[in-house]
């Protein structure tokens, strides 16, 4: 199966839909929009290897570090005063070691 910009496929897993469409193609890498219930979780494999692998998935854990906070866990950095900062540092913590 092949799929081009702007269409879909649709899994159907019991009386759950998913509807998996392709936003945008841009130099090989391929982004995807994802129509589910709340309930289903939609991770990317090497993500859902280690919720399989019993990686507790909190927040990130931030501390200071002089200009940017970097989390304990997976040492992901957030530079102070940037846009993406608020929502950054509400993110899921991926636990693995950057």
């Amino acid at each position: 199966m092949s799929r081009h910009k702007d269409q879909s496929v649709v899994l159907t897993l019991g009386e759950t839909r998913v509807r998996v469409r392709v936003q945008d193609i841009k130099g090989g890498v391929v982004r995807l929009g994802f129509d589910a219930p709340r309930d289903v979780a939609i991770h990317r494999e090497e993500v859902q290897q280690n919720v399989d692998a019993g990686v507790d998935y909190l927040r990130c854990e931030f501390e200071p570090r002089g200009d940017y906070v970097e989390c304990v866990r997976c040492g992901t950095k957030i530079l102070h005063g940037t846009d993406s900062e608020p929502k950054a540092l509400r993110r899921r913590c991926s636990g693995v070691t950057t």
